[in-house]
């Protein structure tokens, strides 16, 4: 090859480096960069949803105010949590609620036993409190008596109970409660976080960070933290053999991770099935949950586990004693089993032993447990194996784009993959992303570069191939010199 043709292939590759940096080249993926959050989320027996005005709803349990409605009354409908206006997630805790407003500050309500709500008063509050201490936060999460935030510069924080090391601080195991937030010890680039509940057993964490990896702390019993071994860890350690993950969720004493590919991963107990092997071994490594395929997300309860497929379906296995895998029984699953939703759902939530969907038309069902009024429906009794319908509760509804086959209109997954970090207070939150996605740009702020580096790109390209028009094919250049010889 002479130099000149040599030299004609630097700009072609300097070209797609440029383009295959930014995610400017197809690739083979199913899912987004990160997926959103819900717009609802359940907590040990009460539930939080945000409206699309950015006003938030719960019902439930409320002994602690967890309501946030200036009582203590359980609910069993959604009632206006007071004075609560631009949030762009919510996360239920046990027996607190947190709420992320578009300004980037946190906002906190009910249980404060174990330090919840950011004060060393101990005092419960039944109305939301701003969270003294931490700004310019980008997600956050509720578990058993502590929650766990993301700021916009990829660093996570902790506050509450601490009893197993679940804040991540590598404070010692036992130092019981911590008042303030506190950054969690050696993590960067973290793009989303999952608080573990707890059913008398201890707490984990995970975060998942911008490169697919992940992380967990915590309480480590049944190999719940995936690195291998049944020792708790009161600063993070990688899952072992885990990447390219775009969402995690933390249950009772197991985890979940989705894969860019579309597949589930999940370790730690297993007693009741929720990993979705097919045994009942705990595993401390994370395992390929059987039989699923072209997830967008997931989420975890105790000992349940809950999918959405492209498709819309809602799948679940695991823990099932009242009715919360939505099968029409009360029967533990080991493999997936679908939920009796017949409508499309745009996104899946999980409480301790109950479930939603968000429907693609907005409205949002619920099945499991019941006994405060948690399905928010006043006639489900107390625990139902099939959804039912939220009373008057209507959340954002996913596009609709194109025609059915029978002419009508079609109903897809909500579009629009978060970019490459966790949900910002400038995007709010949303449902499943809409695959497959064909790469994304790193920030937000990035698309004018990404764009200007593009051009850049496409122009390298067409120098190259001009330069490569105008050198003459080695057959007619040489071929009479190759004759005579």
């Amino acid at each position: 090859m002479r130099k000149g043709r040599v030299r004609a292939f630097f700009p072609l590759l300097a070209a797609f480096a440029i383009l295959a940096a930014y995610g400017l080249l197809p690739t083979a993926v199913w899912g987004a960069a990160v997926v959103p959050s819900a717009p609802i989320s359940g907590g040990y027996a009460h539930a939080l949803a945000l409206l699309p005005d950015g006003t938030v709803r719960a019902w439930g349990y409320n002994a602690y105010g967890q309501l946030g409605d200036g009582t203590t009354e359980n609910r069993t409908s959604p009632v206006a949590v007071k004075d609560l206006a631009d949030v762009v997630q919510v996360a239920a805790g046990d027996m607190h609620s947190v709420a992320l407003k578009k300004d980037g500050t946190v906002w906190v309500w009910g249980d404060n036993r174990f330090g919840e709500l950011g004060t060393d008063a101990k005092t419960s509050s039944p109305v939301p409190l701003r969270l003294e201490g931490l700004d310019r936060v980008v997600s956050v999460a509720a578990g058993y008596g502590y929650s766990l935030a993301v700021r916009e510069d990829g660093t996570a924080w902790a506050w509450g109970s601490n009893e197993f090391g679940q804040l991540g601080a590598g404070l010692p195991a036992g130092n019981a409660f911590l008042f303030k937030p506190v950054q969690v010890k050696d993590l960067t680039d973290v793009v989303q976080v999952a608080a573990g509940i707890s059913h008398g057993n201890g707490v984990h964490s995970l975060a998942l960070k911008r490169d697919g990896t992940v992380w967990a702390w915590g309480w480590n019993r049944f190999g719940q933290l995936g690195d291998g071994t049944k020792e708790n860890r009161t600063s993070p350690v990688a899952v072992k053999d885990l990447t390219d993950v775009v969402q995690v969720a933390a249950g009772d004493v197991h985890s979940l991770a989705l894969k860019r590919d579309g597949t589930v991963w999940a370790w730690g107990d297993n007693a009741f099935g929720q990993l979705g092997d097919g045994t009942r071994e705990a595993r401390p490594t994370p395992v390929q949950v059987k039989n699923l395929s072209r997830v967008v997300a997931v989420a975890a309860g105790y000992g349940t586990s809950y999918a959405l497929t492209e498709d819309g379906a809602v799948w679940a296995w695991g823990y099932n004693a009242y009715g919360q895998l939505g099968d029409g029984t009360t029967e533990n699953r080991a493999l997936p089993v679908r939920v009796q939703c017949r409508t499309p759902a745009q996104a899946v939530a999980a409480g301790d032993n109950f479930a939603f969907a968000v429907l693609r038309d907005g409205s949002v069902r619920a099945w499991g447990a019941n006994t405060f009024g948690q399905l928010g429906d006043p006639k489900a009794g107390n625990s139902t194996a099939k959804p039912v319908a939220v009373a008057g509760l209507q959340l954002a509804a996913a596009p609709t784009e194109g025609k059915s086959s029978e002419g009508k209109p079609e109903e897809k997954p909500a579009s629009g993959a978060a970019e490459a970090g966790a949900p910002s207070a400038t995007t709010g939150v949303g449902a499943a992303p809409k695959a497959p996605s064909k790469g994304s740009i790193p920030r937000t702020g990035e698309w004018l570069t990404a764009g200007l580096l593009a051009l850049a790109g496409l122009a390298a390209v067409g120098a190259g191939v001009a330069v490569l028009v105008r050198r003459r094919p080695p057959s007619e250049e040489n071929g009479s010199n190759q004759s005579a010889a």
